[in-house]
């Protein structure tokens, strides 16, 4: 009879000091001692006594010291007790995030998703993860399904845009950003996404009203006053009032933005004071020493002046610097002839030449991709070149353009898929 007893207060004893030893824990855990935690449960683990929520505790303490590997042993411990616990899973994918396993923690949050594409937090990661390793399509359809169950999420509604930013899918994102300044005046950079997309639409007088709406928000914002300096130079040639934000840019970067310094110089020649372009272009030619257009307009300064002698000095070195544009056209042709002849040492020398002697040329760069796909398969060099080439050219719904698109979707999910991104 006794010894019933006996073994039931034994049990009992032992089934208390384990809710006990638990509820340490927990103890330690809410009142942010991570370190005592850790302790209490490594003495746990040597006493074989640790469960599925001990590991959980340990790994949120180990993560709070940013000792991630430890996290993630914690995490693959506590899948052994339960393989399909999501907390854990969850948990494990956030940490190999942390770890640069983005691969895998991509897998983990596929799993996830396909069980559950409904669960708000997991969508949200899974996407932002497709953002981080650059598959900004996959994001976007993942935020376009968040943001049409509640079009008053002001998160999932950057989040789109930003994806559709990424693609460079300005159309699309005009109206979306136009609806997100309305909510948020205050919002300086998705003001700048939809300047730029105005920009790259060739809506000229749209982004300027959008620029000034911005500055009247932020009036020393650089970004702002450069890209109004810039447009109304370039776009509208009205020089007189691109020098007003000139000048104040100018003044406010403490003359240190060559750039800056050498448009403002050639739009005084434009706006006719040839003196001050004369004078600012001349000391610049020396900090650019292989810019053609600073001794150009200095020398065209000078003429004006009537000083014929610093005239032919600046125009000779900017006729030196200026190399004709069929130089580089001939070079273009002979590297794709050495292509077509599958002789890629020579035609990679070819294209560099033209690179070195136009470099504005990006047709060159759609060239150079496809070589470097025909000669050795580097798709990521390749990846880079479509890119840059995409980046300058000026028609996106040009043959090669459109080609260039598809071979980079292409491309990065092969690389994706290879672990190789």
């Amino acid at each position: 009879m006794y010894k019933p007893i006996l073994l039931t207060a034994l049990l009992l004893s032992a089934t208390l000091t384990n809710l006990l030893a638990q509820t340490k824990l927990e103890k330690h855990f809410f009142k942010g001692e991570y370190a005592e935690v850790i302790e209490l449960f490594k003495k746990q683990t040597e006493n074989h006594k640790a469960d599925i929520s001990d590991y959980l505790i340990a790994a949120k303490c180990y993560e709070q010291q940013f000792d991630f590997v430890s996290a993630a042993n914690c995490y693959q411990k506590a899948l052994t007790f339960d393989s399909a616990n999501v907390q854990t899973l969850e948990g494990l994918a956030d940490a190999n995030v942390q770890l640069g396993l983005k691969k895998e923690a991509l897998d983990i949050y596929s799993g996830l998703f396909n069980a559950d594409s409904a669960n708000i937090r997991i969508a949200g990661k899974y996407a932002s993860l497709f953002m981080d390793v650059g598959a900004y399509k996959h994001a976007q359809e993942i935020y376009q399904r968040l943001y049409a169950a509640d079009t008053n999420s002001i998160y999932f509604l950057r989040k789109l845009i930003t994806s559709y930013y990424k693609q460079e899918e300005f159309q699309e994102l005009v109206p979306l950003t136009q609806k997100m300044i309305s909510l948020q005046p205050l919002d300086v950079e998705m003001r700048l996404v939809l300047i730029t997309a105005y920009q790259k639409a060739d809506s000229t007088l749209y982004a300027i009203d959008e620029l000034n709406r911005l500055l009247a928000v932020d009036t020393t914002n650089l970004t702002a006053i450069s890209k109004l300096a810039f447009l109304y130079f370039t776009k509208l040639q009205e020089y007189d009032e691109a020098l007003v934000y000139y000048k104040q840019l100018n003044e406010m970067e403490n003359n240190s933005d060559i750039t800056h310094l050498t448009n403002l110089g050639i739009c005084e020649f434009f706006a006719g004071d040839t003196e001050v372009a004369a004078y600012l272009l001349d000391s610049l030619s020396d900090v650019l020493p292989t810019d053609a257009m600073i001794p150009f307009y200095a020398g065209l300064s000078y003429k004006r002046q009537g000083k014929p002698d610093l005239a032919l000095q600046f125009l000779e070195r900017s006729a030196f610097l200026a190399v004709p544009a069929h130089v580089a056209d001939i070079y273009h042709h002979l590297g794709r002839a050495y292509s077509a002849k599958r002789m890629f040492t020579e035609a990679f020398k070819a294209f560099e030449k033209v690179r070195e002697i136009a470099p504005d040329n990006y047709m060159v760069l759609y060239d150079i991709a496809i070589t470097h796909e025909e000669f050795n398969l580097n798709r990521k060099t390749a990846l880079s070149y479509y890119q840059q080439f995409l980046d300058k050219c000026p028609n996106r719904s040009s043959p090669e353009a459109m080609y260039a698109a598809s071979r980079m979707v292409t491309i990065k999910e092969q690389l994706f898929f290879e672990g190789k991104d």
